[in-house]
């Protein structure tokens, strides 16, 4: 996946509880595109350049996050489906392993942060 300074594509910007409006503020003056704040994270659109300015300049978010996917699940057992079903290729070989940093506010998922 090798994005060029100039194609945009979908950031999240963690943060803490009741620091959202003040993310998105921050980063509607830094510049960014299509801003959406949600619960303890503040979404938005930007470049390679822009997501390095982001870490670089942003106050209030604790880290940005580059997505790769997403879905919704309704239990466990579709959770690890489509976890599988995912091609991992793109990203890694079947010799490494990854953590997967999640936050789930749902009564079918209690082990979370």
């Amino acid at each position: 996946m090798n994005e060029g300074m100039n194609n945009n594509f979908r950031m999240v910007a963690k943060t803490l509880f009741g620091f959202e409006e003040i993310l998105a503020k921050e980063l509607r003056n830094l510049g960014a595109g299509n801003v959406v704040e949600g619960v303890r994270n503040v979404s938005f659109d930007g470049d390679v350049g822009f997501m390095y300015k982001a870490n670089l300049c942003l106050r209030t978010a604790i880290k940005i996050i580059k997505p790769i996917h997403s879905f919704s699940v309704r239990n466990e057992n579709e959770l690890y489906r489509k976890i599988y079903a995912f091609d991992w290729r793109e990203y890694l070989s079947v010799d490494r392993t990854f953590s997967i940093d999640t936050t789930v506010n749902s009564e079918n998922f209690t082990h979370s942060l």
